[in-house]
């Protein structure tokens, strides 16, 4: 009993002397690379995020529903808008606490600050301006700007510079006029995430300028921010340990067993091995203090950040060195692992050859707190996804802090895969604490996603434009996400709910801490080796594989080999050894088509290797085909005596694009109105006129399409975000028929013909050629087509052709 007194007065004096102590943007300048502190229970703090998110997005307590639960009118949405001064409200807090991240994909006008009551902005700051680096204390790195960091025009931005308040914050924005009046109330997207804390919490409020403390604080932690590789936060009194390991297929190696109590610093390691996919063949886990099931559970290289192919990148937790090879380099982790009794780390080889594993472990021994957690980290994959709401993490039955994960995407589906929202709930909640904008905006980017590497958040692998593979990763250090009870965290999928039936593959490592006792809903084990090898390198848009062509077929022709994956589209192919291959081919719809056979993505096939025969015939260029099932053979060319492969089959509509327009713009198109308003040039042509457009007057331009067909509005409009602009060309027909008019845009459009609406699809989408099939008449003679295309936010872009199988129609510029 007298203990038990003594252990609560220790804990009361402990929590007196917390709740004492007077925490300034110092303390929060520190919580920036404070690893060490991340595996304690926060009791009494909340982390949440006020967004722009769209607000039609609701739970309904009554019937348990979830309505309009993909919404995305993530633009200009407040939690309210102050009629007199025009202010939208963004975020409105009861202190103390403290916000950690703003970020935007279009900052506007001017952000204010209103702390502790004021009922005048505290501070006022240029929104745009605030992420430049040029205003104290918001210096880069802590704050980023990718035109202002990379170059381009894309603003996204994100400041990491604490603002804590002791008793309220609000957050607003306005645009104001020359005479510095509000003006109007922005419509960009918005994020701002924070932190509230116990009451009895002494906060000292934001406020400028900083003193000499707090810029030796700013200049420390800035300084560890520019040099992600080294550990943040070094200890003394370190033990080291490096090993090299050679592992067999199918064995186990114990890399690191310590008993406690004591914390694990840093972990490095790497592999070498002629397995190309040795990283996701070999199998991390960790087991603390006896635990039966692993903490740790997830791919060696995944756990890295190393999850396609070998590119470098740098974050505070987390990182890959230089290329594999190269001297000393190794990958490393700077998450802290505390332990009580045992810390047991294994690595199993489920791969097909030796692996050789380099690791170094840098350790403390010691008391931990009763307060620390374990360190978790579990990898999943959806390889097609059809999850809407794709989980990172489910766990419940004990306290902890969600710290982070990094998001894997395989873009099948092609366009751009990540308009969907994160939400986070804590300990329950049925509508989620955090509900973001879109999956870019919680990488930290904007407007789709593309390379950048930074501290806490990042793009660290792109294939670019043409690629499919992309791996984004975001940290939660300063805004770590504590609950008690449980917690979950997802991402949305729009290639689930798509029309286009096209699913993306996901896969995912989420990082957390948890006390004992709880559990997550993650399988023990993780799937077979084989089905956690990344999709093909190359799986070519639009192609028809080969393999699947001729599945069954007797001598079973089809190569899938391990280490071909990345050689042929699908990772397999088709191969003649015989005199003849039989394909059976789908079409779809009544068009004429080019048919072409490929070697290898790439590679085509020529006559000297195969002939392509129909109906007896050989396959000329063009080749006229209805709906339904189409049989081909495939004969080996005369003389040719070793077997022919044949990957993929690409048949496409001999698209006579339209190559030529005349266009104007920019229209104004704000919050999507531009869609139904009538514009001059639909009341009535003249191609002689101006027009009063967005930022002044326009005449009609030629515009030319590029060899996909495709017109790049983008480059020739400003701005080209939120307007609509008008394309028109004459069609030439030899005589009067019915056909079909095919549209591809980004993002809505209307179609006119000789005068005549056709075609409505009011629509948010990236370009895919021919998405839209609509019914026409041609008059003999000359034909008038209009187009209206509407662009709320991203790329903008059009094309458009005319079924046309004998190639007799012709196009030109109206006069």
């Amino acid at each position: 009993m007298q203990r038990l007194s003594i252990l609560l007065l220790v804990l009361f004096v402990a929590a007196a002397a917390e709740a004492a102590e007077v925490r300034d943007l110092t303390y929060f300048l520190y919580e920036l690379i404070d690893l060490d502190g991340l595996p304690l229970l926060q009791t009494g703090v909340t982390c949440a995020q006020a967004s722009s998110y769209d607000r039609a997005s609701k739970y309904d307590s009554h019937t348990g529903e979830y309505l309009d639960w993909g919404a995305n009118s993530d633009a200009g949405q407040y939690i309210r808008v102050d009629e007199k001064t025009k202010e939208g409200v963004m975020a409105e807090l009861k202190g103390p606490g403290c916000i950690f991240r703003i970020w935007s994909a279009n900052p506007q006008g001017v952000i204010r600050l209103y702390l502790d009551g004021d009922t005048k902005p505290t501070y006022e700051f240029d929104f745009d301006k605030l992420f430049s680096g040029d205003i104290e204390p918001f210096r880069r790195p802590l704050v980023w700007q990718r035109k202002v960091v990379l170059g381009g025009e894309n603003p996204a931005s994100d400041c990491y510079v604490p603002i804590p308040f002791a008793k309220s914050c609000k957050v607003t924005s306005v645009i104001l006029d020359e005479n510095g009046r509000p003006s109007k109330t922005p419509t960009h997207y918005y994020q701002i995430g924070y932190k509230l804390y116990p009451k009895n919490w002494q906060l000292k409020t934001f406020s400028l300028p900083i003193t000499p403390r707090q810029r030796g604080a700013l200049l420390k932690v800035a300084r560890a921010w520019d040099a992600c590789g080294q550990d943040p936060q070094p200890a003394r009194n370190i033990g080291v340990q490096n090993a090299t390991f050679e592992i067999e297929p199918g064995d186990t190696a114990v890399i690191l067993d310590l008993n406690g109590p004591g914390g694990i610093r840093q972990f490095h390691a790497r592999i070498e091995s002629d397995d190309p996919y040795a990283t996701r063949n070999a199998v991390l886990r960790a087991y603390w203090d006896g635990e039966r099931t692993p903490s740790i559970l997830t791919p060696l290289g995944d756990f890295f950040g190393r999850a396609v192919d070998q590119k470098p990148y740098a974050s505070l937790p987390l990182g890959m060195t230089a290329d594999q090879g190269s001297a000393g380099d190794m990958d490393y982790c700077y998450w802290r692992m505390p332990f009580r009794r045992r810390a047991t780390l294994t690595v199993e080889n489920q791969g097909p050859d030796l692996i050789t594993l380099k690791t170094r472990f840098v350790y403390t021994s010691g008391r931990i707190r009763n307060d620390a957690c374990y360190f978790h980290a579990k990898w999943r994959r959806e390889p097609r996804s059809s999850t809407f709401d794709y989980p990172f993490v489910r766990c419940k039955g004990s306290g902890g802090v969600f710290v982070g994960d990094l998001l894997i995407v395989d873009n099948f589906r092609g366009g751009w895969w990540g308009e969907g929202d994160e939400k986070f709930s804590v300990d329950g909640e049925k509508f989620p604490s955090t509900f973001g904008t879109g999956s870019e905006d919680y990488y930290g980017d904007a407007w789709g996603i593309r390379w950048f590497v930074n501290p806490f958040h990042g793009c660290s692998q792109d294939e670019g434009d043409k690629g499919r593979k992309q791996l984004c990763y975001r940290w939660h250090i300063s805004d770590s996400v504590p609950f008690t009870k449980s917690f979950a965290a997802t991402i949305e999928n729009y290639s689930a709910v798509s029309e286009r039936g096209v699913l993306n593959g996901y896969a995912s490592v989420a990082y957390w801490y948890q006390m004992p006792g709880g559990d997550d809903f993650f399988p023990d084990e993780l799937p077979p080796a084989r089905e956690r090898w990344p999709s093909p390198k190359f799986i070519v848009r639009g192609a028809i594989e080969a393999e699947d062509l001729v599945a069954g077929a007797p001598g079973n022709p089809v190569i899938d080999e391990h280490r071909l994956r990345d050689v042929y589209s699908s990772g397999k192919a088709a191969v003649l050894r015989g005199p003849a291959l039989t394909l059976t081919v789908p079409i779809k719809a009544d068009d004429v088509y080019s048919i072409r056979l490929f070697e290898k993505p790439g590679v085509a096939l020529g006559n000297d290797a195969c002939i392509l025969v129909y109906n007896g015939q050989p396959v000329g260029n063009r080749l006229r085909l209805g709906p339904g099932r189409h049989t081909f053979t495939v004969q080996r060319a005369p003389g040719r005596a070793e077997p022919v492969v044949v990957d993929y089959v690409l048949i496409e509509p001999y698209r006579g694009f339209i190559s030529e327009w005349l266009v104007v713009g920019p229209f104004d198109n704000t919050d999507g109105a531009g869609y139904e308003k009538v514009y001059p040039p639909e009341k009535r042509l003249d191609f002689e006129a101006e027009y009063g457009v967005v930022g002044g007057k326009a005449t009609w331009q030629r515009l030319e399409a590029n060899d996909d067909g495709m017109v790049d509005l983008d480059p020739h409009f400003e701005p080209s975000n939120w307007v609509v602009a008008y394309a028109a060309v004459q069609v030439i027909s030899p005589d009067k028929r019915d056909t079909e008019l095919l549209i591809g845009s980004d993002d809505g459009v209307k179609a006119w013909l000789n005068g005549a609406l056709v075609h409505d699809n009011e629509t948010v989408r990236g370009w895919t050629p021919d998405e839209d099939r609509v019914a026409v008449h041609l008059n003999e003679g000359t034909n008038t087509l209009l187009l209206k295309i509407t662009e709320n936010a991203g790329a903008w872009a059009f094309s458009a052709r005319i079924i046309d199988p004998d190639d007799t129609l012709r196009y030109k510029l109206p006069d």
